[in-house]
């Protein structure tokens, strides 16, 4: 099995690490999370990441010489740098790309702008890309492509029932509870319910056909995928 991307999220706004460190998880990346830098730094020369994910703004040691220390130490002077900011002067932000940074968002962030960037900052490297096709059995996912197959045969998903879909395969045997999915799921133009999230996985489960009982309810906790 391919080693899943590693990356180092640094942010003292825990509700922020806590939805976004899981949106990239189930995108498929391993995530390194710290609330300082101090322990940031600590994870990063303990589990050397892909790429660090860092505000500007953490109580004592900065983002900005959080990357100063990681590009300067030789564990980590590889590691890609994103540098997540709400208080940044336009000299202050050229002066970072040009000697720590190799990317930087303003905030508040949006999910799918920060992937979007994480996947054109890796795309120089094919290696450091999640995998694009899971594999279940009969069941086969392509993420580029945006297909399903089951049984050979090729069946329509909507977009929420795709992502929800990747979402169970990429953590088989997890239990997910419905506001974890609620956070993987929501977007930018559509809205998840706990009640819709009911509905999405009725819907999956119809369309899976044999496979449907892959999908195993949790009472009183959520949903889980099991492989076997």
């Amino acid at each position: 099995m391919e080693r899943a991307p590693k990356i180092l999220f640094v942010e003292d706004e825990e509700s922020i690490l806590n939805s976004l460190g899981f949106i990239l998880e189930e995108a498929g990346y391993t995530v390194l999370k710290a609330v300082d830098g101090e322990s940031g730094l600590r994870l990063a020369f303990d589990q050397p990441p892909d790429l660090a994910i860092l505000d500007i703004m953490l109580p004592g040691m900065n983002g900005l010489e959080v990357a100063r220390r990681l590009k300067s130490d030789p564990r980590t002077a590889a590691v890609r740098i994103m540098m997540l900011t709400g208080r940044m002067t336009e000299q202050e932000m050229i002066a970072a790309l040009e000697t720590v940074a190799d990317d930087y968002l303003p905030k508040p962030v949006k999910p799918r702008v920060v992937l979007a960037r994480i996947q054109a900052m890796f795309r120089r490297d094919p290696h450091a890309l999640p995998p694009s096709e899971l594999l279940c059995g009969s069941l086969r996912i392509d993420r580029l492509a945006h297909t399903v197959v089951v049984d050979g045969k090729k069946v329509v998903f909507t977009r929420s029932e795709f992502d929800l879909l990747v979402l169970f395969l990429s953590h088989p045997d997890r239990v997910f509870s419905r506001d974890q999915i609620i956070a993987a799921l929501r977007g930018d133009d559509f809205a998840v319910t706990e009640r819709s999230v009911d509905f999405l996985v009725f819907g999956i489960r119809k369309k899976l056909g044999r496979c449907a009982a892959k999908i195993e309810t949790v009472r009183g906790i959520g949903f889980k995928f099991v492989p076997a």
